[in-house]
């Protein structure tokens, strides 16, 4: 599907569908906790999206312990989905111009009043809001980003500002919910243990969720090959990379060329193995990159299930990477992390972790405007050169092994 085609369909038609069904709709009031049996989370883009959500699911959880989570997305994240056990059931639409609309009708004609809780967090596209509200859940939240007309959609709109990290903007609604039933004394329901058991949460009743959004670590299960491939390399001082990338945005890949230079300078260090990590479509770009690097101590783990690449990459002593799912997912599973960040805007999108170096070009600030349009004119000069990155992954080696 082309993707610009979908936001230019999304932009002319979206604003006058979300009109029509709001006030087909009306306004609704938010139930009592004990009543929300059925949630639905609406999130269709972006693998690393879901990483960022993880602290908002599982605090949602907190507020509804008897209730079912259920996530709609694109067919292509699915497995991420699928390594966070606060997630019940991952439902999926397809990423096709005619299968997804067939889709999205068919999961609305069964799912028709189904969910007492829906939750937006596409804070750019209206077709998710279009979604939630075709279902009739007994109460819609969502993020509203100025100008997209969402906010008419929602029962409880959260104001989307694009000024913190967005692990923050996205925790914001779970503070909104919180909030609320504070203020009207609904929710205080189970929870007892926590008051005792948890620290850095806010308490009031029995309720508590994290005053702090922190990431879930995603669960893991490795193959045998896996284990493998670890064991042979145990002794090694192993570095995760990523190179690639979206296809539809190609400006927030390191260029190839530095890739090349920074490969063979990391090929000095001892006993260093270099671990690559992509979806099954780059790699066949990752051995030519290998190949042009002449470097002997690359290990091409893309195409592996993401249990592995997480299993792989909780082994490494860093990752380095543009601004790409893989980087978010080494972030929340503790390891330390070297981004390259160019036309994306570091303070909202880097890797939500204290154990991280961001390097980029001070004198040429992100290009990216607040409606995620994807603006060209960024110049492949304008990225760290790779002698910087490797005075960083130098640095971070040698205060790790202290």
């Amino acid at each position: 599907m082309n993707i610009n085609f979908m936001r230019k369909i999304d932009k002319i038609a979206g604003l006058g569908i979300i009109r029509i069904l709001s006030i087909l709709r009306g306004k609704r009031s938010m139930p009592a906790a004990k009543d929300v049996k059925h949630i639905l989370i609406i999130k269709l883009f972006g693998f690393g999206n879901f990483i960022f959500l993880s602290p908002a699911i599982h605090n949602l959880k907190r507020i509804y312990p008897d209730a079912k989570i259920d996530v709609l997305t694109f067919e292509q994240n699915r497995d991420i989905c699928g390594l966070y056990t606060d997630i019940d059931e991952t439902k999926t639409i397809r990423f096709s111009t005619l299968k997804m609309g067939r889709d999205i009708i068919g999961f609305a004609a069964k799912n028709l009043s189904k969910y007492d809780l829906c939750l937006d967090f596409e804070q750019f596209v209206r077709l998710s809001a279009i979604i939630g509200l075709s279902l009739n859940p007994k109460f819609f939240i969502g993020i509203s980003t100025e100008n997209s007309g969402k906010r008419k959609a929602f029962d409880l709109p959260i104001r989307y500002s694009e000024k913190d990290h967005i692990v923050k903007e996205y925790y914001d609604v779970i503070m909104s919910i919180d909030r609320y039933y504070i203020k009207e004394g609904k929710n205080f329901i189970g929870h007892k243990d926590l008051k005792s058991k948890v620290s850095n949460i806010s308490c009031e009743g029995y309720m508590a969720i994290d005053t702090v959004p922190v990431l879930i670590a995603p669960k893991m299960k490795s193959s045998s090959r896996t284990r493998k491939l670890l064991s042979e390399n145990s002794e090694k001082v192993l570095i995760g990379i990523c190179i690639g990338g979206r296809s539809d945005d190609i400006e927030r890949r390191y260029p190839e060329d530095k890739v090349v230079e920074l490969l063979k300078k990391i090929s000095r260090i001892k006993d260093a193995r270099i671990l690559f990590f992509g979806s099954p479509s780059e790699r066949a770009d990752i051995d030519e990159v290998i190949k042009d690097s002449g470097i002997r101590i690359g290990i091409n783990c893309a195409g592996m299930s993401l249990s592995d690449s997480a299993m792989m990459i909780s082994k490494t002593r860093l990752f380095i990477s543009n601004d790409t799912g893989p980087i978010h997912l080494a972030a929340s599973l503790g390891i330390f992390c070297i981004g390259l960040y160019g036309p994306s805007k570091e303070w909202i999108y880097g890797p939500y972790t204290s154990k991280k170096i961001i390097l980029r070009d001070e004198k040429h600030p992100p290009v990216r405007s607040n409606h995620n349009e994807k603006n060209a004119g960024w110049n492949e000069e304008w990225w760290p050169e790779p002698a910087v990155v490797y005075d960083k992954i130098q640095g971070v080696l040698k205060s790790r092994k202290k």
